[in-house]
């Protein structure tokens, strides 16, 4: 059963469309094994429970249907405050705390924090592929997947 949902009260928490699974998994009382999904359902109860995620990845690959385009692999990570875009041919890094519609990238302007956008490059690199710190370019190609923990 779906647990009252807290009207009007939103979750800060890091969530992802894959975990639409989980979360029907459970209403139906299964386990789900996958492991880049997780229940809303905790979110759902309470808006206030900490985030079970510190980071959130994903990725796009193209065309649908048909073998990856390295060209077209777009792939993303982000945690509570900033954001790290890994396109075919650059990186975009922004801080959504002071700009939630992403005009500003912090590496074009040259002030990305160092350790933040470290980290989240990390999150690529473990979930993606290797990464060229210079390019930004994957170094082989990633399988899909869609979370960090």
């Amino acid at each position: 059963q779906v647990p009252p949902a807290s009207q009007g009260r939103a979750s800060e928490s890091l969530v992802h469309v894959t975990d639409l699974f989980a979360t029907i998994a459970e209403l139906f009382g299964v386990q789900s094994e996958a492991e880049d999904s997780q229940s809303l359902l905790p979110y759902l109860a309470n808006p206030a429970t900490p985030s079970a995620r510190s980071v959130l990845y994903t990725e796009r690959f193209l065309p649908n249907g048909g073998p990856p385009d390295p060209e077209r692999h777009f792939r993303a990570a982000r945690d509570a405050r900033y954001k790290l875009l890994v396109l075919p041919d650059q990186r975009e890094f922004y801080d959504l705390e002071t700009d939630p519609h992403e005009r500003h990238d912090l590496i074009a302007e040259g002030t990305a924090p160092a350790a933040a956008l470290a980290r989240l490059e990390r999150a690529v690199v473990t979930r993606g592929g290797t990464f060229d710190q210079g390019t930004g370019e994957a170094k082989e190609r990633a399988t899909p997947s869609a979370i960090t923990r």
